[in-house]
């Protein structure tokens, strides 16, 4: 075969590695685990940022960026494929050459050639996969918390805006998470925390008078997202008197219904950058509302049980004394 028709081939298949979602590769691995990269596709580069040659040439250095523990998982998991499917499939974190860090999934084929094993078969980022699985692990360890919190089953509504405000602002990595509490004619910040500094801040009021458009749409429809609130058609109004003032530039405004009613919102303010709210996130902010509803409801059972145990006390005291008169 003539080394033009080689080229044109070898052409061919990288335009075609270009196109598959997946940088494949064969590496060889000694008895001892070390490695050695024999071939790895063109489109390495997009994943990596490291050429092939750079990479083939400079396996063991780009090996050293793999997370530490991360080699531990794949050499085990690379154990356990050689005594029975000869199969592996491992997940790991790698830095690229602009030290971004990115998961990917690597599935190979193993070859056993007694002095040394051949793995052929691809890696795929998985990276925006993880990212939403370890954001959904940590939205479902922060409403843990929340729910087993004493502020929650206590029924402490005194308490329960600094507990869920920090929680929120933390784990979401809002600017500034804020509870108010709303009745017909404002909605009055109860408390507002800051994650830069760690700190909750004066109370704010916003009055219907003042907005009657903004309050207008929130006795409609209590949730509000505007990514970009200062011009908002809803949030606009706001302006002057509160985003501009306090540089917000995107605003989430989540109801909290309690018996039916609108007792109150969580805000999200995002300041200085716009920022677009995710699914993942509106959803979780409705279950720290029930959570807060929930808190109301075990408050107003606490001072139930409390008038009934006041009523039970008189009421003793009643037949005590009426006793002693009999006598």
């Amino acid at each position: 075969m003539s080394s033009t028709i080689i080229k044109i081939q070898d052409f061919e298949l990288n335009e075609l590695y270009k196109s598959f979602p997946g940088v494949i590769t064969s590496i060889k691995v000694n008895l001892d685990y070390t490695e050695e990269c024999l071939f790895i596709s063109d489109n390495c580069e997009t994943y990596f940022g490291y050429t092939a040659d750079e990479l083939i040439e400079n396996w063991d250095s780009f090996l050293n960026n793999i997370n530490g523990q991360d080699k531990d998982y794949f050499k085990n998991d690379l154990k356990a494929a050689l005594k029975t499917t000869k199969r592996i499939s491992s997940v790991g974190r790698f830095k690229t050459k602009d030290n971004e860090i990115k998961w990917l999934k690597f599935n190979a084929n193993i070859i056993d050639n007694t002095t040394h094993y051949i793995l052929q078969g691809v890696y795929i980022d998985i990276t925006e996969e993880k990212n939403r699985e370890l954001k959904e692990d940590k939205l479902k360890d922060s409403l843990i918390i929340l729910a087993r919190h004493q502020v929650i089953y206590k029924g402490d509504v005194k308490n329960i805006g600094k507990l869920c405000t920090q929680i929120i602002a933390d784990t979401l990595d809002i600017s500034r998470a804020g509870f108010w509490l709303y009745n017909t004619t404002n909605i009055s910040c109860d408390t507002l925390f800051t994650k830069s500094s760690q700190q909750y801040t004066v109370v704010e009021t916003l009055n219907d008078k003042d907005f009657p458009d903004f309050f207008t749409l929130l006795r409609k429809e209590p949730f509000v997202m505007a990514n970009d609130a200062q011009n908002h058609i809803f949030t606009k109004s706001l302006n002057n008197a509160y985003l501009s003032k306090n540089n917000i530039q995107s605003l989430l405004f989540v109801p909290i219904i309690h018996n039916q009613q609108i007792i109150g919102v969580l805000s999200q303010e995002q300041i200085h950058k716009q920022r677009a709210w995710q699914k993942l996130e509106i959803n979780f902010l409705f279950q720290v509302a029930e959570l807060i509803s929930l808190c109301f409801s075990l408050n107003e059972r606490n001072l139930l049980e409390e008038e009934q145990k006041q009523k039970i006390n008189e009421l003793s005291q009643m037949v005590e004394r009426l006793k002693s008169q009999i006598r």
